[in-house]
């Protein structure tokens, strides 16, 4: 039984990928409860921490072992997602009939097959995942952009990041693959339209007519200095499409998504130090449930935050 679970998520892995864009797949998340149950629970986690002795574990950890003893597992195992309600969003009907939330008190749209019940979750889980507790919150106090930084956005989906800090930044580059969502994020920037840029490609190792590496796209260009970089998995690939810049003495800043596969975070953390960057991580830890490799120690690092 657990081979062909695991089979069947395979296969309908690369198709919700290609939906570029985790909120979204947020819709199927009962779907995936019913392939946990049998590879991916609470049970297992906590048998596995069992072995320890509690003083031997670090406080972040044991936070996350004390809510899954009370409550069903979650990608974000901590209890300021029960301040969460899809139900409490109000989405409103734009002009272009597009469907639009509120961000911050500015309008963000979501693409046109959307329904309301989907905008309400997926505005709710943006909303949850840059929760000041929140181990994806991507800016804090000590790590945020500045007036004159050029930032990319790659990874954008509904491009909530950029519109948190479109009016704090000189440039936005927002790369997102998903041509369904750029209708959305050119009515949402289109305030901001001489100094937003959408980009409808995937950011990798390689440049052709879907995809294109960060080193070809900015070769004639004025360089970024902030890059966000949340790409389901192809964050290895960004790096090594990104080798001129990140080998530059510029100064910069990067939040790099390092949850997405395991040991990530350890593999993606040491690349970025090879240019030069001091690392650390986000606080607090995630569980991948959509993962098909799911291995010990199962927590994971949310984000790294890189600066040179």
């Amino acid at each position: 039984m657990n081979k062909l679970i695991f089979n069947i998520k395979k296969i309908l892995k690369p198709v919700l990928r290609k939906i570029s864009n985790k909120k979204i797949r947020g819709v199927f998340i009962n779907i995936n409860d019913q392939f946990n149950k049998h590879t991916y629970n609470s049970k297992v986690i906590l048998k596995y921490f069992d072995q320890f002795n509690l003083k031997e574990i670090d406080p972040e950890k044991l936070e996350v072992i004390n809510f899954l003893r009370n409550n069903k597992i979650n990608l974000f195992p901590y209890d300021f997602i029960k301040k969460y309600n899809s139900s409490d969003i109000k989405i409103f009907d734009g002009e272009n009939g597009l469907k639009y939330g509120l961000s911050n008190n500015k309008k963000i749209f979501f693409k046109r097959s959307c329904s309301e019940n989907e905008a309400q979750q997926i505005l709710s889980a943006l909303n949850l995942e840059q929760d000041n507790e929140s181990p994806h919150r991507y800016l804090n106090d000590d790590f945020t952009v500045d007036e004159n930084d050029i930032v990319l956005d790659i990874g954008a989906a509904e491009g909530y990041f950029s519109l948190l800090i479109v009016e704090k930044v000189n440039k936005i580059y927002i790369f997102e693959s998903n041509p369904e969502l750029i209708e959305a994020l050119n009515t949402t920037f289109e305030p901001w339209k001489y100094k937003v840029f959408i980009v409808n490609k995937y950011v990798s190792n390689k440049s052709d007519e879907i995809f294109t590496t960060i080193d070809d796209f900015f070769k004639d260009k004025e360089p970024p200095t902030f890059l966000k970089v949340d790409i389901e998995g192809a964050e290895y690939d960004f790096i090594q499409g990104a080798k001129k810049l990140l080998s530059t003495k510029n100064q910069m800043k990067i939040i790099l998504a390092a949850y997405h596969k395991h040991n990530d975070e350890i593999i993606l953390n040491e690349e970025l130090k090879k240019y030069g960057f001091k690392t650390n991580f986000s606080k607090g830890y995630m569980l991948s449930i959509w993962d098909g490799v799911i291995k010990e120690p199962y927590l994971r690092r949310a984000l790294i935050r890189a600066q040179k």
